[in-house]
């Protein structure tokens, strides 16, 4: 396969960094993105090409980056959206707002559905008229197992945002479709637990510093969870990383074998997707003919 052009967004550390690595290892070229490109160095090093992104800004700002970024190679075959947000608040408080240091009114869902929703479309549609004339492009999004199979009390805002993530792809994928478009692929990845800095105890210091109001039992269970988990997720990272590199290119497990839209990745998310499908299929079957009783006669 001919080499790639990556073009990868939070790259600073966990899966971003390691998908910078296997992309180089292929002997592809990756543009590695992060808010703050000194955490870039040891990728720079590597041989990657780095760029200041802050998936955040306004759209113009965006597509003038991804403008910035075709210039390098004269073109992006792979759009590999990681960069990520995460944070604990119960979903009775999500009404309440905070001030950004821009003086803006926010809360802890439009944060995440900016930063895991939006920011992904925003590079999709920077993209497509550079792979509209390309005749080719593959969106790859790393999304949750949270975004269907687990439900994590406090994580609720996470959850949604992924689940939206996940359901706009999947309507992107099938508009295209109706547009006779079939050179644009997508890939969705839903990982179980990795080792990352999600669960690192200084990335909740302000959610678990912060009033819960009604729910002190749910922030100290966040509280002792968060040490805990951080280092004991059980998924390799950089073996996730391999494996989706190699999914992409059609190479290794991936060799002749058509993709499905979206993949869970790690034996816990494959645990409990297969749980929650028996558990449907059982619904299904015990409730059958109530659900099926409110058709009109025809």
């Amino acid at each position: 396969m001919p080499q790639l052009v990556w073009f990868v967004t939070g790259c600073s550390t966990g899966f971003g960094a390691e998908f910078a690595k296997a992309i180089l290892a292929k002997g592809d070229y990756v543009i590695a993105t992060a808010r703050n490109v000194q955490n870039l160095d040891g990728l720079k090093a590597m041989g990657a090409t780095t760029m200041q992104l802050d998936v955040n800004e306004p759209f113009p700002n965006i597509r003038e980056k991804v403008q910035q970024a075709l210039g390098i190679y004269g073109r992006i075959d792979v759009l590999l959206s990681n960069a990520g947000y995460a944070e604990f608040d119960p979903v009775e408080n999500l009404a309440h707002t905070r001030l950004t240091v821009l003086c803006r009114l926010t809360n802890t869902l439009s944060e995440h559905l900016q930063t895991n929703t939006i920011a992904t479309l925003n590079l999709i549609a920077a993209l497509m008229p550079h792979w509209r004339e390309q005749k080719s492009g593959y969106i790859v999004a790393n999304s949750s197992i949270n975004a269907w199979w687990e439900i994590v009390p406090a994580a609720g805002s996470y959850s949604a945002s992924k689940s939206a993530l996940d359901q706009l792809l999947k309507t992107f994928v099938a508009e295209l479709k109706t547009e006779g478009i079939d050179y644009i692929k997508t890939l969705i990845i839903n990982p179980g637990y990795f080792v990352s800095e999600v669960a690192k105890p200084q990335k909740h210091e302000r959610a678990l510093g912060a009033d819960w109001g009604e729910y002190p039992a749910l922030k100290k269970m966040c509280t002792d969870l968060v040490p805990t988990l951080h280092g004991n997720q059980p998924g390799d990272t950089a073996k996730a990383a391999r494996l989706v590199i190699d999914l992409v290119k059609g190479e290794g497990v991936g060799q002749g074998r058509e993709l499905p839209l979206a993949l869970p990745i790690g034996n816990d998310a494959f645990v409990k997707i297969k749980e929650q499908t028996e558990a449907t299929l059982r619904m299904l079957d015990e409730w059958e003919d109530v659900i099926r009783s409110t058709d009109r006669q025809m």
